[in-house]
């Protein structure tokens, strides 16, 4: 097992159990609530929850990282899916399967034509913005639970927007103060502290409360029956036409889950000192919960950072944590699945929108308009196609930009390929200063790190100097975790 040790197992084995445990709790009410921003049914979130949590350990490079149910798959499994079937449908349930199916296909294809590196092409812009943009549409996403308002079958995200709006006068009364009471009580614990378990105390309180006074009778909408033990295997279905249609959907999507995923197991590494994350493995792992979760009956999923930094806080050091965590969501489903019929999808939705508040990084957009307005440019560019068309076409978009980007500032192709190979050392030293040699963007920030890193240990270098127009936002941040990482100080040319 790739993040479990024997020699690590027996020294971390309690704290991972209580890791483990801690992660539990925050995944069974975020899978049901995932579910629904899907299209599927709630049960489908904890098989999501469950198969994931077994599979990535034995393969990941990451101790913290957790894969299960993430926003932004599963507001890209509801777009990819819902112009082809109605959501909730058995037929529906049957292409979340395959677009897995396939979605798991390519990561492991990326992973045998070593394509790894393929997280250097999303630039840090290109992250705010999709980030930002799905989490905008979460949130209206989930307002038709929160208010009760009949749902709207189109495809166009402007004209879902003007359907809900023309439908104010549907609202349920009840189903809305559930939902905003929900909300707050969410937002003041978050804000008291993070580390209780919110979503879970809601949930169970909305079920005593629904069940004790019978809300449903006064036109409240809930959960409803969901059948109890474990998912049996089912060959995901496979029709050519639809595979055809789904696969564009898939790239894209393994893509994002990948880059999601690395991008989780690179920070926490950054925070650790004998941590080594690969990223082939990562590409593996990820294409591996993909491939053998779709045999049942799951949808798309990547690693989650609410989950992920819940389990590093938690003081998690090997993959067992994660195992631990399935071990329990398999235990719910065995013998709990009963509890959840008096659950309002108003509750599933306010836990939903609380969650993906954390992508709208203002603080980080802001940075990215101070530095550059091209920069910028791109990332709103990136942030309105996803809102108002979808993920898919703003990801594909703002890759594209970035890249022209790159290619008109290198001026040649042969001078933007050279971006692309990490042979040359990134600094010249002389004396205790390393001056940079070549331009550090978002293609080569991380061998640049390893690169300067190196130079300065071995040299004993205490200044960096640069010029400002061969360092984009990622290399910017690169140069900064160096001087913070190694006080070493920073000089622009």
């Amino acid at each position: 097992m790739a993040t479990i040790s024997r020699d690590l197992l027996r020294k971390h084995y309690k704290v991972d159990l209580i890791a483990g445990l801690t992660v539990a709790i925050l995944v069974i009410p975020q899978a049901m609530g995932y579910a629904q921003l899907a299209g599927v049914p709630p049960i489908l979130g904890l098989y999501t929850s469950f198969i994931p949590l077994l599979i990535y350990p034995l393969f990941g490079s990451s101790p913290h990282v957790i894969v299960g149910c993430a926003a932004i798959p599963s507001m890209m499994v509801f777009s990819s899916i819902s112009t082809l079937s109605t959501p909730f449908s058995d037929e529906y349930v049957a292409l979340a399967a395959m677009l897995t199916f396939l979605v798991g296909v390519c990561l492991i294809v990326f992973r045998l034509l070593q394509f790894g590196l393929l997280a250097k092409l999303v630039s840090r812009p290109v992250i705010y913005g999709y980030t930002a943009g799905a989490a905008l549409l979460v949130l209206f996403s989930q307002f038709r639970y929160i208010l009760k308002v009949k749902e709207s079958h189109t495809t166009n995200n402007l004209e879902y927007f003007a359907q809900l709006f023309e439908k104010i006068s549907e609202i349920h009364p009840l189903t809305m103060v559930v939902g905003l009471i929900a909300l707050i009580f969410l937002l003041i614990i978050r804000k008291i502290n993070k580390k209780i378990p919110s979503a879970l105390l809601i949930l169970f309180l909305s079920i005593l409360f629904v069940y004790i006074f019978k809300l449903e009778d006064f036109g409240l909408e809930l959960v409803g029956n969901i059948p109890a033990g474990l998912p049996s295997i089912a060959v995901p279905f496979l029709e050519w036409e639809k595979v055809f249609l789904l696969l564009p959907h898939a790239v894209i999507i393994a893509l994002v889950a990948y880059v999601q995923s690395f991008a989780i197991a690179k920070t926490f590494a950054m925070h650790g000192t004998d941590e080594s994350i690969n990223p082939d493995k990562e590409l593996f792992a990820v294409g591996a919960a993909n491939l053998v979760s779709s045999f049942f009956s799951c949808f798309p999923n990547t690693g989650s950072l609410t989950k992920s930094a819940v389990n590093h806080d938690a003081g998690s050091k090997t993959g067992f944590s994660s195992l631990v965590a399935g071990a329990i969501v398999g235990f719910v489903l065995l013998f709990f699945t009963r509890l959840f019929y008096f659950l309002p999808k108003a509750i599933l939705a306010a836990i939903i929108v609380v969650a993906v508040l954390k992508f709208i990084d203002l603080k980080g957009i802001k940075k990215v308009l101070n530095f550059s307005r091209i920069d910028f440019a791109i990332l709103i560019s990136t942030l309105l196609l996803t809102f108002f068309i979808n993920i898919q076409v703003g990801v594909i978009t703002g890759l594209i930009l970035s890249l022209l980007k790159l290619l008109f500032q290198r001026k040649t192709l042969r001078a933007f390929f050279q971006l692309f190979r990490d042979s040359n050392p990134y600094g010249s030293v002389d004396g205790t200063v390393i001056s940079i040699l070549k331009p550090i963007v978002y293609i080569n920030a991380d061998d640049a790190y390893k690169n300067l890193k190196k130079q300065i240990l071995d040299s004993g270098s205490t200044q960096i100097k640069f010029y400002t127009e061969d360092i984009d936002m990622d290399g910017m941040q690169t140069l900064e975790r160096l001087h913070e990482e190694l006080g070493i100080s920073l000089v622009t040319e």
